[in-house]
């Protein structure tokens, strides 16, 4: 699938497991660079380089606006 994302970026809160995973693994194959946002650290932040994208892990939680 071409989605016409190769050299954008993209965010992705829940980032570090599951849906949100596969979410940043498949923008990536798309060719974006992909931040990956999540209460745990982690995520398929080794998958996403290899495809020879950026990645970058924020540990973050987004139901806390209080401690952004």
């Amino acid at each position: 699938m071409n989605l016409g994302l190769v050299g954008r970026a993209a965010l992705v809160t829940g980032g570090a497991s599951g849906i949100g995973a596969a979410v940043g693994l498949a923008l990536a194959r798309e060719g974006c660079d992909v931040a990956l946002v999540d209460r745990e650290a982690g995520g398929p932040m080794g998958a996403i380089e290899a495809l020879g994208r950026r990645a970058h892990a924020i540990r973050a939680d987004v139901r806390d606006f209080a401690g952004a």
